[in-house]
């Protein structure tokens, strides 16, 4: 005997939010119902159950809102044009005469788990149509689960065996109970062990780029420095598609609710080997007040932003800006710039020293690349003019050394250098970055606008 039990609700959610908006000839959303459909009738032709039988959760709270009264209560209500599908589904499963189940007080959920319990005892094959990955604890000896997702149109099944799972998870089927535990469910607002988050957690059980790849969920993740980031490997979202998911986030994180960077981080490769590609991008909150930059542009000088310069200011004060793979490509184009003539600054960013080496504690590689930027430093300084100021220096420390991957909190060097530099010229420890910003405005003989002090003075013999 082989039963094939389907997640009802799961599979028509799926497919409402998978598949691109369709309806009939009298204005009908029917492109749930056609997801929901599709499915069926695939494994109902692939898996030739016996019995089918599709489980729906009830409107009325379970079991699990009495004993935790704040279940799902961050859930948002389902959208209009799902729920107007939901009984021309149920409709059509009655028409085609398939069993379906749903209980008060109980969710689908749980009716996939006495069917497939009954089934497993009874010595069944049952098969578990999902797309929702809790369902993997039901995993064992005469129980399947078939996990669908469905992005973009195109609907992929994933068949979970117990050997299926521990190549993937490195754990039985049945630990997925204690990973949940441990970490909580956000979208079923239930929290997890204090102190035990989704990183600490991955290391426990899980490894969530694989499972990103599998499932097509973003991976989200924070920062003490003011980020939110997105992170989505580009063979499963597309570049464009993470772009737009990261605006739509920076239009959300404003107000009471505002970080300052919304970050794109796409990846590339195969378990375990993911590597970050170059296509990175921020989104910046607007600066609260004029800057610098702003300051040179009313003033009709360009201001060319190398890098990731642009992203920082979320563009503002930016007359053009070039983008770069790494820190060799940032120090070719920056060399490129120089042979062209033009009045204003070269702000430029080496993206590796951060990225590739600080975060990732990469001491060897970090000096490898200060050696690449010494190396090259000479030709910038014959390439400089006359009346051409090099200033070099970071926004914050990035020890490659330290045991943390945060910005360590050492002082950041700062060397400035023109044909008119005064010899042995010592700065001391300035008390803020907006010095660089003040020195820069009074080199182009502007008005200081702010809250830093200029030392120009003190560096040049002359402007």
């Amino acid at each position: 005997m082989k039963i094939m039990v389907i997640d009802g609700n799961s599979i028509i959610n799926r497919a409402y939010h998978g598949i691109r908006p369709l309806s009939n000839h009298e204005g009908t959303p029917t492109n749930a119902v056609y997801g929901f459909l599709s499915t069926l009738f695939k494994q109902q032709d692939e898996e030739r159950p016996d019995r089918t039988v599709v489980c729906f959760d009830v409107k009325e709270k379970t079991f699990r809102h009495l004993k935790f009264d704040t279940y799902k209560a961050t859930r948002k209500p389902m959208d209009e044009e799902l729920a107007v599908q939901m009984p021309i589904v149920k409709e059509v499963l009655d028409a085609l005469g398939i069993e379906r189940r749903e209980l008060s007080g109980w969710e689908a959920d749980d009716l996939l788990g006495t069917v497939s319990r009954i089934g497993a005892e009874q010595g069944w094959e049952c098969v578990v149509v999902t797309g929702d990955k809790d369902a993997l604890q039901l995993v064992g000896e005469h129980v399947r689960v078939l996990n669908v997702k469905t992005r973009m149109g195109q609907t992929e099944t994933v068949n979970y065996t117990p050997e299926r799972f521990r190549e993937e998870y490195g754990f039985d089927p049945i630990h997925l109970i204690d990973l949940k535990a441990l970490m909580g469910d956000s979208s079923d607002n239930i929290p997890g062990v204090a102190g035990v988050g989704p990183k600490t957690a991955t290391q426990l059980l899980l490894d969530y780029g694989r499972e990103h790849v599998e499932t097509g969920a973003l991976m989200v993740y924070t920062s003490a420095d003011s980020v939110f980031q997105v992170a989505a490997h580009e063979d499963i979202v597309p570049i464009e598609e993470l772009y737009h998911d990261c605006e739509l986030a920076r239009e959300m994180l404003t107000g009471d609710y505002a970080v300052g960077r919304v970050i794109a981080r796409p990846f590339v490769g195969e378990y375990p080997n993911y590597t970050r590609t170059a296509r990175r991008h921020d989104y910046s909150l607007q600066p609260p007040r004029a800057t610098m930059l702003n300051n040179l542009e009313d003033a009709g000088y360009e201001c060319i932003g190398v890098g990731k310069i642009s992203d920082i200011f979320a563009g503002s004060g930016i007359t053009q800006q070039i983008r770069t793979q790494n820190n060799t490509d940032g120090i070719a184009k920056t060399l490129d710039l120089m042979e062209n003539d033009f009045e204003g600054i070269c702000f430029v960013n080496l993206v590796d020293f951060d990225m590739v080496y600080g975060h990732r504690n990469d001491a060897p590689g970090y000096a490898r690349a200060l050696m690449e930027f010494d190396q090259a430093l000479p030709k910038f300084m014959e390439q400089m003019g006359e009346d051409d100021l090099l200033i070099i220096t970071a926004d914050h420390g990035c020890d490659p050394s330290t045991p943390s991957t945060d910005h360590s909190r050492e002082y950041t060097p700062m060397l400035a250098w023109s044909k008119k530099i005064r010899p042995g010229a010592n700065l001391g420890t300035r008390t803020t970055f907006a010095d660089i910003g003040a020195t820069v405005l009074e080199y182009f003989g502007l008005e200081n606008r702010t809250d830093g002090q200029s030392f120009l003075k003190e560096i040049c013999t002359e402007k």
